[in-house]
């Protein structure tokens, strides 16, 4: 015991002289000592040793750490007269906790201000978006708003043999040349096909628009509008998300390989997650929307809506044609397998025709 506190103390001093005083350390050595010294000296039983060192060795670092009332004070005192006298001759080295306080500070402060930079972008990051997505709902609903009265002047100059190839390739066309309903809001359909797939003299509804006197009359932001109208793409999509709060759909092009992501305010509340739609696409102003009339779709239809759009082969007397189904005949072919499958509620997208 004795000579494992001599080991000790030749320990304190190599190691006072390289990394300074250890309290703790001291404090054990010291502990260590005096307990051999009375042990030495009185008659005690040896084997009270057993016990005695392992609470010393555990009893020490709380004396040191916790600041036990009375007894660490006295414990410490006596340590540091237990030092004195065990380093005589011997120049403590004096850690550099100045350096280590400056490089905690350095540290803190960086961070303070890193997190005060984070906590003061944060809110400014949320209402720079917060105010982007109310000017985009905001300038889709002025795009509709101005989009629905400019419809109703275009329409005006469709002529009646558009009407009419329009209700035939419908099937809204009875053999005498009536124009037939199952409802009101069919006629959406058909102003639909009007406006977009019925070509005369190479050019569309809107083409011919552009080339009038009303048009040029048109304010710049609604002629924007009108051209923005022949950007319009017509496919079948899957609704791969809805974001109510930013009033989106995410829709994938199951006729092409593109995704996009439209603003509509219904149809981002009321819209399911794999569902199909076949409609119209615009794009104005940086704002992808629907426009036109829909044709919703459930999940389980389709592989039927993509068989009917493939090449096929039929015979007519001895002689075989091929039919293959152009873009301008998409909105009649959804339209007609809408009315086909049962089952299916009635929607309007987008009705910028009414």
């Amino acid at each position: 015991m004795a000579v494992s506190c001599i080991a000790g103390v030749v320990n304190c001093r190599i190691r006072a002289k390289e990394r300074g005083v250890d309290a703790a350390a001291g404090t054990t050595i010291f502990f260590f000592l005096l307990t051999a010294i009375l042990f030495l000296a009185f008659g005690w039983n040896k084997l009270h040793m057993i016990w005695v060192l392992p609470v010393a060795l555990f009893t020490i670092p709380f004396l040191v750490a916790k600041k036990i009332p009375i007894a660490s004070p006295i414990a410490l005192s006596a340590t540091r007269i237990f030092q004195k006298m065990i380093l005589v001759g011997i120049k403590p080295k004096i850690p550099d906790e100045t350096a280590k306080i400056e490089d905690n500070k350095e540290y803190s402060e960086s961070d303070e201000v890193n997190d005060n930079k984070d906590a003061a972008l944060q809110p400014h990051e949320e209402n720079k978006a917060q105010k982007a997505k109310n000017e985009r709902i905001e300038k889709y609903k002025k795009i509709r708003a101005t989009a629905r009265n400019l419809t109703r002047n275009i329409m005006k100059y469709a002529p009646k043999f558009v009407l009419i190839k329009a209700a035939g390739d419908l099937n809204m066309r009875s053999p005498k040349g009536v124009f037939v309903f199952d409802s009101e809001e069919e006629t959406n359909y058909l102003m639909d096909r009007c406006f977009y797939d019925i070509y005369w003299q190479d050019k569309s509804l809107i083409q011919h628009f552009i080339d009038t006197d009303e048009y040029r009359q048109l304010s710049e932001e609604e002629q924007t509008i009108v051209k923005g109208m022949r950007t319009t793409y017509y496919s079948l999509f899957e609704i791969t998300d809805v974001n109510p709060s930013e009033a989106t759909v995410w829709l994938k092009d199951l006729l092409g390989d593109m995704a996009y992501i439209v603003t509509d305010l219904s149809m981002s509340l009321t819209a399911r997650k794999g569902g199909l739609l076949a409609t119209r696409i615009k794009q104005i102003e940086g704002i992808y929307m629907l426009t036109g009339a829909g044709c919703p779709f459930e999940e389980e239809h389709k592989e039927v809506l993509l068989e009917g759009l493939k090449r096929k082969t039929m015979k007519k007397g001895k002689k075989k044609r091929h039919r293959e189904l152009q873009k301008s005949d998409y909105s009649a072919y959804f339209f007609r397998q809408y009315k086909r499958i049962s089952g299916i509620g009635f929607m309007t997208i987008g009705n910028e025709e009414e």
